[in-house]
């Protein structure tokens, strides 16, 4: 039995399993099995994923899915002030909020087959070893013939179904703690002035994210519970304080900004659900979450992260806050509340 007959048994099964998931009960990756409709609803595109991007602004509102293992982060918009620098991106609408590694984006399609008993339309970008990086979904209120002439001008010679991908790469294991100048690194920690200066830390000792919170001491970063994720979105619901939501995938960092609207929590699963935003959040495949503070000019700045068992980052959350404003009060409080994992 060949793949797409395959797939078409385990979807008289499961009428509602996604291509994701299918693909992973068959042993291969997403992009793998979706290149086998190639020429039956699926287009293989060939581009500089750069220019492309630059032209989503004429597709009007879409809805933006950014997704790694755990974590599931939708917003509706429209892709607006759009910049590409070389293989960086960002796009700085009022609703859809990405930063863009294109490096790590390999295949797109323009994929136009029913999912769930729906047809929405789509660009689907996914990394060298065939795992999504991004897609974008129509709506009812998107341009569709802007989405054809799309298609037709970075559509590819090649739409043979079948596509060969990477193995996916290996984790490379952190350098021992040992080797860590402690000292210097929590000095230069506490130096910081800007958020986003944490990577720079990070590579200059050559320590995972996962490995940086550990050292830093836990006057700089604290381990909460597992569910401290569902406690925080609780509290700020309650409370109505507007957040910032990091979700990233190899490939694009999505980022909502506002309040949580309605959260519905069904074991394993919490759920957000406003008007033009959706989050999809795993807790059991949560294997550590962390509290951590780092030193701005503008204050200390506060957030929650989550890592999974193999200690990669799945999600980020801060108070809102623009440069050159101090952290919500709101925030702090909210975070306070979240019971340290060890005393």
């Amino acid at each position: 039995m060949n793949i797409q007959d395959q797939w078409a048994y385990l979807k008289q099964d499961q009428p509602k399993l996604s291509t994701r998931d299918a693909a992973k009960l068959l042993g291969i990756s997403e992009v793998e099995l979706l290149v086998t409709k190639c020429g039956c609803g699926v287009r293989r595109l060939e581009a500089n994923w750069g220019e492309l991007i630059q032209e989503l602004p004429r597709l009007g509102k879409v809805k933006a899915l950014t997704r790694n293992a755990e974590v599931i982060h939708e917003k509706t918009g429209e892709y607006e002030n759009v910049s590409i620098f070389g293989k960086m991106g960002l796009v700085l609408g009022r609703h859809i909020d990405l930063r863009l590694f294109l490096k790590h984006w390999q295949f797109g399609f323009a994929v136009e087959m029913e999912s769930q008993y729906r047809e929405m339309p789509s660009f689907q970008f996914f990394n060298g070893n065939g795992t999504a990086v991004h897609k974008v979904y129509l709506t009812t209120e998107s341009d569709s013939n802007a989405f054809e002439k799309l298609t037709e001008r970075f559509l590819s010679k090649n739409q043979i179904p079948v596509q060969s991908v990477l193995s996916p790469e290996k984790l490379t294991l952190p350098i021992p703690d040992s080797k860590i100048n402690l000292w210097l690194f929590q000095k230069e920690w506490d130096a910081l002035r800007d958020t986003h200066d944490f990577i720079k830390l990070q590579r200059k000792f050559g320590v995972t994210r996962q490995q940086a919170l550990r050292l830093a001491g836990t006057e700089r970063a604290y381990q909460v519970s597992s569910t401290s994720v569902r406690q925080l979105l609780e509290i700020v619901q309650e409370n109505e304080t507007e957040i910032m939501l990091f979700v990233g995938s190899s490939g694009v960092i999505q980022i909502h900004t506002g309040l949580i609207s309605r959260l519905v929590v069904k074991d394993p699963y919490l759920k957000v659900i406003n008007s033009n935003f959706k989050l999809h959040f795993r807790e059991d495949p949560v294997a550590y979450c962390w509290v951590v503070l780092k030193p701005t000019v503008d204050g200390v700045v506060t957030s929650l992260e989550t890592f999974n068992v193999s200690e990669q980052n799945t999600s980020m959350f801060f108070g809102k806050r623009k440069p050159g404003e101090p952290e919500l009060e709101a925030w702090r409080k909210g975070i306070a509340q979240l019971p340290k994992k060890y005393a």
